[in-house]
């Protein structure tokens, strides 16, 4: 497929992970069938697989710098969508245990109950999640308005 007509952003993106995907194969041809066994039958031109990859490398590049450039406006909301999914693994991870639990050691059934204090509840971190999802939601349309309005003109041969 060649294409060196202008695209829009979210295309792009799909052709950038098709690319990707492209060299990953090719990298697994080249490492599968550089090495064989002496008779056995190369299934794979490691020589032309490796020129190929080095085509579809710069490929990658060319269309990388395009996506990079055309992106730059949107960037901060890019950066606070991941800091927001850095906050919802955060608080996924925090423990809410409150109360009086009993038997916290399986080695030692009999132990004494023990008492937890949490200062944030199940409730308020569930409250923090989802307002998190939300933002992430709204911040998540912009880009898709952005990335399906914005268009790039890069030359590809895939």
């Amino acid at each position: 497929m060649t294409v060196n007509k202008p695209i829009t952003l979210a295309r792009g993106l799909k052709i950038r992970k098709r690319i990707e995907s492209r060299l990953h194969r090719l990298m697994e041809d080249i490492t599968k069938n550089n090495s064989i066994l002496k008779g056995a039958i190369r299934e794979v031109d490691v020589k032309a697989s490796l020129k190929e990859h080095g085509r579809v490398s710069d490929m990658l590049s060319s269309l990388r710098v395009e996506l990079w450039k055309e992106s730059l406006p949107i960037q901060p909301k890019i950066l606070q969508i991941n800091e927001l999914k850095g906050r919802i693994a955060m608080l996924s991870r925090l423990s809410t245990t409150h109360g009086l639990v009993e038997g916290t050691n399986w080695r030692t059934p009999d132990a004494p109950p023990v008492e937890y204090e949490a200062t944030l509840r199940k409730s308020d971190v569930d409250e923090m999640v989802k307002a998190a999802e939300t933002r992430i939601d709204e911040l998540q349309d912009e880009l898709d308005a952005h990335n399906a309005m914005t268009k790039i003109t890069v030359e590809l041969d895939i």
